[in-house]
């Protein structure tokens, strides 16, 4: 049902979508958008020769999504009677009997991610049609403005507060700051998994961290018959993929050398089979 549901109504939006949002889109995702983020780094630190961002994410952001707002975001676009029965049941479904407000959509539904994106479009022609912001790029609830201007950069951090607490009732969490990325070994801006400057980009300390503890748990499970190499080589390959869209060969050869993977024993074999 859900598939139907977002077969039929995300063509609607999609045509409508701003170029820089990446997530659950097809041709964007991660890779494209830390490509674009770095791009943006670049153009910036070559014109201007500095450059700041302003780094926000949503608190909160599923559980904070209105209701009643979201259900008339769709009704801008949606008409058909029995198509916005469904969707406000489903919307519904985590609403608690006798609460005035009810707010909050499930994190993995097929259909809360296209709700999602629609509720931050708002947020997202705000930025680049009344803000004109040029460099805005978003994924889900995260996002950032690359700039080389720090004062401006804080009227927008206000201008973004002051919207998405008007008209979406959401606010933006702790961790949002305003603060330079360094040309080469300064700070970096993190986003969507990479540590990003204009020069290059690395992953993140802690995914690395997880790869090492992963292949030495995959490495026993191996050895003892517990799993099959084909799974070990998937596991492998998704996280090359990640890695190897950063700056990241020595890391690789360190990761993926340093745990030897040796092959069950042979009564172990003929007993799986």
């Amino acid at each position: 049902m859900q598939h139907a549901l977002v077969e039929t109504i995300d063509p609607i939006w999609a045509s409508r979508f701003i170029f820089d949002t990446y997530a659950c889109r097809p041709g964007k995702g991660t890779h494209a958008g830390a490509d674009r983020a770095q791009a943006f780094l670049r153009a910036t630190l070559r014109e201007h020769g500095q450059v700041f961002v302003l780094k926000a994410d949503i608190a909160k952001y599923f559980p904070s999504i209105c209701h009643d707002v979201l259900k008339r975001l769709i009704r801008r676009r949606v008409a058909c009677s029995d198509t916005l029965w469904l969707i406000d049941n489903i919307i519904d479904s985590t609403a608690e009997a006798g609460d005035p407000l009810p707010r909050g959509i499930p994190i993995g539904n097929l259909t809360s991610q296209l709700f999602a994106n629609i509720y931050l479009h708002e947020l997202d022609e705000f930025v680049k049609f009344d803000l004109r912001e040029k460099q805005y790029l978003r994924y889900m609830d995260d996002f950032a403005v690359v700039g080389h201007d720090k004062a401006h950069l804080h009227q927008v951090r206000r201008d973004i507060e002051d919207f998405l607490h008007a008209r979406l009732g959401l606010r933006c969490n702790h961790k949002t700051q305003i603060f330079p990325v360094a040309p080469s070994n300064g700070r970096a801006l993190d986003f969507l998994g990479y540590r990003i400057w204009p020069t290059h980009r690395k992953i993140r300390k802690d995914s690395a961290g997880r790869m090492r503890r992963k292949m030495k748990r995959m490495a026993r499970l191996y050895r003892e018959g517990k799993t099959t190499w084909d799974q070990v080589h998937q596991v492998i390959m998704s996280w090359i993929g990640h890695a190897g869209h950063a700056n990241t060969y020595k890391l690789r050869t360190r990761v993926l050398c340093d745990v030897p993977f040796i092959p069950p024993p042979l009564e172990v074999q003929r007993r799986a089979k």
